[in-house]
């Protein structure tokens, strides 16, 4: 007897295994049906690595940017714009509490929208 399975990929992610499936090929059952089994198995999940656990774990690797996913691509472009970004300048409120700053900048607001 078989059972169904029901799972909420997002639709790029499940074009793009589809389709590394597909020049393995395997179907997508076949690919649940080893995960599963591999669990059984091994009693517990097999290693998962993050899309950054990936970018980052060998420093030495260079990315080929073809095999770049969109995410991977989003995360080099925020990096790259912050390292563009000059250092900023705190000056007196360098040693000031954050929360404190920030009410103050709430205030600062409220007054420029609501003028009181």
């Amino acid at each position: 007897m078989e059972a169904m399975v029901t799972a909420r990929v997002p639709h790029e992610t499940k074009k793009r295994a589809s389709k590394v499936f597909d020049s393995l090929g395997v179907t997508t059952s076949q690919v649940i049906n080893a995960l599963f089994e591999s669990v059984v198995s091994n009693k517990g999940l097999p290693e998962f690595r993050s899309e950054e656990q990936i970018m980052f774990e060998n420093k030495e690797r260079v990315l080929d940017p073809q095999n770049l996913t969109p995410k991977m691509k989003r995360m080099l472009r925020a990096m790259k714009s912050i390292q563009d970004q000059p250092p900023i300048d705190w000056g007196e409120d360098a040693n000031r509490p954050f929360k404190e700053l920030l009410e103050e900048r709430r205030e600062e607001r409220h007054e420029a929208l609501f003028g009181h």
